[in-house]
């Protein structure tokens, strides 16, 4: 069983609070310890507590876009079934957003100067 990093107090959208949400939140403990690896943590104890903001909100993101997903194949009048559409369009779309920005660092907690956090660019031009 995966750690309890995202708990139902920490979900403040209005659609959470009219279903029951633990196999959500399981989900997305366990998706956030399947992130964690994917990243290169080994142990799942190396995730930092309290979690850093971008992998809370990676985790809320995830438990909201299961519940969705699951509303949209259920029995319900035609309204209902495009809330939960554009609910599942939002979360998937700030999902695949955070994704590409959370590091290892930030899982564990890791970061110790500022440019460890930034990254430069710069465009070269010539005459």
């Amino acid at each position: 069983m995966a750690g309890t990093y995202i708990t139902a107090d920490m979900l403040t959208a209005n659609v959470s609070d009219k279903f029951d949400v633990g196999p959500y939140l399981d989900e997305a403990n366990s998706e956030i310890e399947d992130l964690a690896q994917r990243l290169g943590v080994g142990d799942p104890t190396d995730i930092s507590s309290p979690l850093h903001h971008k992998v809370k909100r990676y985790g809320i993101c995830y438990a909201l876009l299961r519940l969705s997903q699951d509303k949209i194949g259920t029995n319900t009048p035609d309204i209902a079934i495009e809330k939960y559409t554009r609910l599942y369009e939002v979360y998937q779309g700030e999902i695949d957003r955070l994704n590409k920005q959370i590091t290892k660092q930030m899982i564990t907690n890791s970061v110790d100067e500022i440019l460890d956090r930034v990254g430069g660019g710069y465009m070269l031009y010539r005459d």
